[in-house]
């Protein structure tokens, strides 16, 4: 969770389909509350549902970073960078950490 221009961001996690079928899923989801409105909305869905990740703030972008997934059953080595100001589903998608600071460096 990241607290950021007056709302609280919560990005992806874990949770259950349904109580009837205890089985754990990641989310994909990166809901927000206005502390203004006084209500969740989701702000955008990430391209791989995660949970386990770590999150940093950099000047308005969120960089969601590795964790696992349920729906490729293994660990994550890649990254998605969301922006709080562009909104609207505006994700970024980088495949290979690795591959990705090769490439910039």
């Amino acid at each position: 969770m990241f607290v950021v221009y007056d709302r609280l961001y919560l990005v992806g996690g874990a949770g259950f389909e349904t109580k009837k079928d205890p089985t754990t899923t990641s989310l994909s989801s990166i809901d927000t509350w206005d502390t203004k409105k006084l209500k969740w909305s989701n702000a955008a869905e990430m391209v791989i549902p995660r949970h386990g990740h770590s999150v940093a703030f950099i000047g308005t972008q969120f960089l969601i970073i590795g964790g696992v997934t349920t729906i490729y059953m293994r660990a994550l080595n890649n990254a998605e960078c969301f922006c709080v100001q562009r909104g609207n589903n505006d994700i970024f998608y980088v495949d290979s950490i690795r591959n990705y600071i090769n490439n910039v460096v």
